[in-house]
């Protein structure tokens, strides 16, 4: 087949490969909207170039490209029965290959860390199908990943600002007894320190063993290989969150008792205005008589 053939062919499977990602959300396409039209850009120049025989790099460019889209072929099954037709289906029978007691344990850790471990599951699990990993995806995953990271360490951040705000309040009145207070403020700047501390450690890992598909794939790899699976990976992600919500719980409980002890002194100076107001009374009669 010459250059000028397989420029065509190239072409073609740029343009089908972008309307896949147009009309699909389960493009099996090893390119976003954005690569694919710069793709194509790419060889509306190489056209000029197609008829001359003195252009390696031309034909550098076209195997290159070639590669991707036959790789992609090749791992979905392409032409046979059995193809993967989605990008987040399997072309194999179902299997956990997860310890049983993994098994059982999860779902308990997963309720007490407010279901966000599923959530996490679910989201890898689109990324990552017959352990491969497919590339646009996992870029918006680990973009997705990171912003929500980074909103929840801005979150973490307002709230330990507040806990310290409402401790030097509290240690400035010693006059009050103020144990459970104090003890609920500590237990959450303990809860949120201890998440944007996790949230520094994961967001390293993330940019250093997960920043590219082909990392991600080795680790991705190591990990299902154990009996812990992706779960394990779904867990620690969803560590952060869970934590700052504790620590949001228990200044919601200082915030509670506050109100409380604020609505009894409330009620407390209204009693005493009564009585004060009802002795007023009777001594006024008391003179008039």
């Amino acid at each position: 087949m010459d250059r000028v053939e397989l420029l065509k062919e190239l072409r073609e499977e740029v343009m089908h490969a972008s309307a896949d990602v147009i009309t699909s959300d389960m493009s099996l396409s090893p390119f976003d909207a954005d690569q694919l039209s710069r793709i194509l850009e790419l060889i509306n120049h190489l056209r000029e170039n197609a008829e001359g025989n003195d252009f390696p790099h031309s034909i550098c460019i076209i195997a290159r490209f070639m590669n991707y889209f036959y790789r992609a072929k090749f791992f979905n099954f392409c032409g046979l029965p059995c193809a993967r037709l989605d990008a987040v289906r399997s072309v194999y029978e179902e299997g956990t290959g997860l310890h049983p007691l993994i098994g059982a344990l999860f779902p308990f850790f997963d309720f007490i860390l407010f279901m966000a471990p599923q959530a996490h599951v679910e989201s890898i699990q689109r990324v990552w199908v017959d352990q491969c990993i497919d590339v646009p995806r996992w870029k918006d995953f680990s973009r997705n990943l990171l912003d929500e990271w980074n909103g929840i360490a801005l979150y973490s951040t307002v709230m330990l600002a507040v806990d310290v705000s409402f401790l030097a309040m509290l240690n400035a009145d010693v006059d009050q007894p103020q144990s459970m207070e104090v003890t609920a403020i500590y237990l959450s700047i303990i809860f949120i320190t201890g998440s944007l501390l996790i949230l520094f450690l994961l967001t390293q890992t993330q940019r250093r063993v997960f920043n590219t598909a082909d990392k991600a794939t080795h680790r991705l790899e190591q990990l299902t290989g154990t009996s812990y699976g992706v779960k394990a990976v779904a867990t620690v992600h969803g560590l952060p969150a869970c934590i700052a919500y504790v620590g949001d719980h228990l200044l919601h409980i200082r915030l509670s008792v506050e109100c409380v002890q604020i609505c009894d002194a409330g009620h407390a100076g209204m009693d005493f205005q009564r009585v004060h107001c009802r002795r007023h009374t009777h001594m006024v009669v008391h003179l008039g008589n």
